[in-house]
């Protein structure tokens, strides 16, 4: 399928990213204070992964997902939205 506008699915990969919240989560999320640095890191290491993620992902909406609806035009099958 290389190549094909289902070849997309395999460039996604937000598994690593979205998971059950870590401890870090609850860190962040159950104290008064300050975050701590290591929270900050956290959170930056993911928001970038994120990120990548995102980026992936607004290409194919762009690209293959244009690609895919002309061949589903050709078949008479609705589009994707």
């Amino acid at each position: 399928m290389e190549g094909s506008p289902l070849a997309c699915r395999s460039q996604v990969d937000i598994a690593p990213v979205y998971r059950t919240p870590s401890p870090e989560h609850s860190v962040v999320e159950g104290g008064d204070g300050k975050p701590t640095e290591q929270s900050y890191a956290v959170f930056k290491e993911l928001s970038g992964r994120l990120d990548v993620q995102l980026a992936k992902l607004d290409t194919i909406v762009k690209t293959d997902v244009p690609a895919l609806n002309k061949e589903f035009a050709k078949k008479k099958i609705d589009s994707v939205k």
